[in-house]
């Protein structure tokens, strides 16, 4: 065939002319696959959940996949581990009837390594709905990250000042403070709450006297101040987005986002000292043992002092491990 389209199969009457081609294509960059491993890499595996996409993945640092889990029908939440005994535990996204903006969990799936469902916990009701993290204990457990509904009228009751609220809190009649849970796991389907903590159960507030929560805020840094820095109070009050456990000192951490604050409580309380203020290991009850952060949570107005990162909105926050760098 000639470039006219003309076509000959006798060579007589061949085109004096012929033309090859060859086509080609311009570099097309990288989107997926390794693109960087080094010798100073980490020498492990990693373990990742794609948003809106049911299946988990562990990979080498060659980016092979070691293991695959597809058998879950829910899109994952925000935390997924490997377990010592090779399980996968992973948090899911129920859909369910409350929603924080942000987050959302609600279901709890334990896979053992050939990808067989060993263990599931709902944890999403119209009430309350586990939410950004969970840590499996040595004991067992599980500890959950979890919201908790209080209705407008509630929230006026603990001492929040309306006119501070967002209006998604006027509009949906209520807001959703955080709160711990321990769940002791009930196989195969199911789990029983050994231990629980609540923001609710630790505020303070300096606006309304008659209120039983009234008192000075900048000389209760255990407490949680209601008004805070004094920005609009959206539905997702605090948004802690991770929950950490020390062993050793039988602590747990909390990243809060919506103060830009870390917080530490006491676990070694009986649930009713969680919700009060002595008792436990520490002798404070469910009291903060230690904050750090945005100053402007603890001492309201431009006195408040701190530096540049203080005031920040951590997504996570982890005990370093003594005599290792990290």
């Amino acid at each position: 065939m000639d470039r006219e389209g003309n076509v000959s199969t006798n060579p007589e009457n061949s085109p004096s002319q012929t033309y090859s081609y060859t086509a080609t294509s311009a570099a097309v960059p990288q989107t997926v696959g390794l693109f960087l491993n080094t010798p100073k890499a980490f020498a492990g595996y990693t373990l990742f959940a794609p948003k809106h996409y049911t299946d988990t993945y562990l990979i080498d640092n060659q980016g092979q996949i070691v293991r695959s889990w597809t058998g879950s029908q829910y899109e994952p939440g925000q935390t997924a581990y490997l377990l010592e005994n090779g399980h996968l535990m992973r948090s899911c996204m129920v859909k369910g009837q409350l929603s924080s903006g942000g987050g959302e969990g609600g279901r709890i799936e334990e896979y053992d390594w050939d990808g067989n469902l060993v263990w599931q916990l709902d944890f999403s009701t119209a009430q309350y709905m586990q939410h950004h993290d969970f840590k499996p204990l040595p004991n067992g457990n599980v500890l959950l990250l979890a919201v908790e509904k209080k209705t407008y009228d509630q929230a006026v009751t603990a001492g929040f000042d309306p006119s501070t609220f967002q209006p998604e809190i006027q509009t949906r009649g209520y807001m959703l403070p955080d709160f711990c849970v321990e769940i002791q796991p009930i196989r195969p389907v199911g789990g029983t709450v050994v231990w629980e903590w609540h923001v609710w159960d630790h505020l303070i507030q300096d606006s309304f006297p008659t209120k039983s929560n009234y008192g000075n805020v900048g000389a209760h840094p255990e407490l949680i101040d209601c008004a805070a820095d004094g920005n609009r109070i959206p539905a997702f009050w605090k948004h802690i987005n991770s929950i950490y456990y020390n062993e050793a000192l039988d602590q747990i951490m909390l990243s809060v986002r919506g103060n830009s604050e870390v917080w530490v409580i006491d676990h070694g309380t009986t649930t009713a000292e969680a919700a009060g203020h002595a008792g436990g290991r520490y002798g404070r009850g469910g009291d903060l043992l230690y904050r750090w952060g945005n100053p402007a949570m603890i001492e309201p107005g431009p006195q408040a002092t701190g530096d540049s990162t203080s005031n920040t909105t951590p997504a996570g926050s982890t005990w370093t491990v003594r005599g290792q760098a990290t």
